[in-house]
């Protein structure tokens, strides 16, 4: 009598073996990192955007208003032109 090799049912042992190894390391380092340790970085100011950006703190205003830009740059990547697609309401 001649035993077959079943590959897929090493396959299931494995999966069942591993799901309760996994599910149990997420709900470790959920209940080890509950308290956030980074801090939040303050942001920009609009001078620091436009020197980021070279462009004008202006053009970063007019940025901030718009949800939908379309950004045109040269061939260095600088920015020389936007067009506003849709304003935020």
């Amino acid at each position: 009598m001649s035993v077959c090799y079943q590959p897929f049912q090493d396959k299931q042992v494995i999966a069942l073996f591993n799901a309760p190894v996994l599910i149990g390391w997420a709900q470790y380092n959920q209940r080890r990192l509950r308290v956030e340790r980074r801090n939040r970085r303050p942001g920009l100011a609009l001078q620091e955007v436009a020197q980021s950006f070279a462009i004008t703190p202006e053009d970063v205003q007019r940025l901030n208003r718009h949800d939908v830009l379309k950004v045109h740059h040269d061939e260095y990547g600088h920015i020389i032109d936007v067009e506003t697609l849709r304003e935020r309401s």
